[in-house]
């Protein structure tokens, strides 16, 4: 080997050496640069018919209960037209033969290299063909949505693959969203249990707004009241811990919460809204930034999309990160949203991170994307006192001021810019809220964060001030709104 080839070795050896380590940067919670993994799903026009007449018996009954089936040569000889397909565009890729989940069948896994070590692959899944990738940083964004564009997106059409290839049997199907912990909340499991948490307090958007699934998502408001009570003793005994990691937190819930599915007979760890399988332990990763997953967002119709999403949960991150409010958990019992509630819960989710929601309503269900929305999760809207859905929404979502600063704020400016003629029901929600205070028995950080809410409207000029009788609550005794009671 003459000496200027070998350089040329060193170079490319040392390139993609620093490539990867590229993949995990200093970590800094304002602003995370998050490593991101995809899940995309193609089938052909009618896959579910085309598969069940080849299925016995017995394996349409393992489905139904446990949702376990093999993949069979039908998915397969999809993945080879897709390879092919993808083998003819891409000069630059190397294309590998590899172990896969369903190599035992048989069936092996496509995996496309390219030059700088990042790759692809494709895998045969049931009804479909998987598309998972290595890891890819955020702030790479156009490098990798050019690639997954031309080679996946572009790829699986002209075969005649789709992300609609099922819809004959269910919603479209799901783009279960990769991201590593590491990036997102370096060595604070309190972070991560914070943002896991904010997850579970807005189920609506498992429940019809980025998707809906409850045999392969469920929110945990759907599930047993028992693994909702385990959530929240988790959170009392780690909110003020300092040293605990993220994959200890994801751990506990792993193991405490996770012990239940909404529909299936096994695999409660795996059947989950928020997946944490590979959180625990995963081989092929990182071992410092193992991937936790979002299986409750619809397949990604673009590359586009899906750095969308990257975004969104980026800013997510960031704003619970750089929180100083106390941990709450929910427990919401909820089991359906209107499509009404579903939207008005995304405004509120967008609206409080200081962003436009029309920003990111590619990435919920179509139906729901010209759906009004209530005028309380709307900024700057004007509540309509004499609206009794309107009303009757605030009073149902009471439970959201005690985890939202941004709903805090929409009912101070509800409150304080009624119309006169509007007092009378302002006054009787007030008196609502102080029942529910009571009724809940909040008490420590819930109880400061409604007392903080009721001095602030409290201290508000209002063009009326009705002189009634104060409420003497054992929670708020003398402090509840005055100024309406």
């Amino acid at each position: 080997m003459t000496k200027l080839k070998q350089i040329k070795n060193l170079i490319f050896i040392l390139f993609l050496a620093w490539n990867s380590h590229s993949q995990v940067q200093t970590y800094d919670p304002a602003n995370v640069d998050l490593t991101l993994g995809p899940e995309f799903e193609f089938a052909p026009k009618h896959a579910v018919a085309k598969r069940v007449l080849g299925m016995n018996l017995s394996e349409i009954i393992s489905v139904i209960k446990n949702g376990d089936i093999d993949p069979s040569q039908i998915e397969y000889k999809q993945l080879k037209k897709f390879a092919q397909k993808i083998s003819e565009k891409c000069q630059e890729c190397k294309l590998e033969m590899v172990e896969g989940k369903f190599s035992h069948l048989g069936l092996h896994t496509f995996r496309f290299i390219f030059p700088d070590g990042w790759f692809f692959s494709l895998e045969p899944d049931v009804l479909v063909v998987e598309v998972t990738s290595s890891p890819m940083l955020l702030s790479k964004e156009n490098l990798y949505k050019e690639r997954l564009q031309k080679y996946v997106f572009d790829s699986a059409k002209e075969v005649g693959l789709t992300i609609n290839g099922h819809s004959n049997f269910m919603n479209r199907p799901a783009g279960h969203f990769n991201f590593g912990m590491w990036s997102a909340f370096g060595d604070s499991g309190k972070n991560f249990l914070r943002y896991f948490v904010d997850r579970a307090n807005y189920p609506e958007l498992s429940m019809g707004g980025f998707y809906k699934d409850y045999f392969n998502a469920p929110p945990l408001s759907v599930l047993k009241v028992e693994q909702r009570n385990k959530l929240k003793e988790i959170v009392s005994q780690l909110e003020n811990s300092s040293g605990v990691s993220p994959s200890a937190v994801a751990k506990l819930i792993f193991d405490q919460v996770y012990t239940n599915t909404y529909f299936f007979d096994s695999k409660p760890y795996h059947f989950q809204s928020t997946g944490l399988k590979s959180a625990i332990k995963a081989s092929g990763f990182d071992e410092n930034d193992r991937p936790m997953e979002h299986r409750d967002h619809k397949m990604q119709e673009s590359a586009e999309e899906f750095f969308q999403i990257g975004k969104l949960l980026k800013k997510r991150i960031e704003f619970l990160n750089t929180s100083k409010s106390p941990i709450s958990y929910l427990a919401l019992d909820k089991k359906s949203f209107s499509a009404k509630e579903v939207i008005s819960a995304y405004y509120i989710f967008i609206s409080e991170m200081n962003e436009d929601p029309e920003s990111f309503k590619n990435l919920l269900l179509p139906k729901l994307r010209n759906v009004e929305p209530f005028a309380i999760s709307v900024a700057g809207k004007t509540v309509d006192w004499n609206n009794a859905k309107e009303v009757a929404y605030i009073k149902e979502n009471f439970n959201r001021l005690l985890v939202s600063s941004y709903f805090r704020e929409r009912l101070v400016q509800a409150v304080v810019y009624a119309a006169p003629g509007e007092s009378h029901i302002v006054a009787n929600v007030m008196k609502d809220l102080n029942s529910f205070a009571v009724k809940k028995g909040l008490a420590g950080k819930d109880q400061k964060t409604l007392m903080a809410l009721l001095t602030k409207i409290d201290s508000n000029q209002h063009p009326f001030k009705p002189k009634l009788p104060i409420i003497d609550s054992k929670v708020f005794r003398v402090l509840s709104c005055s100024q309406y009671y």
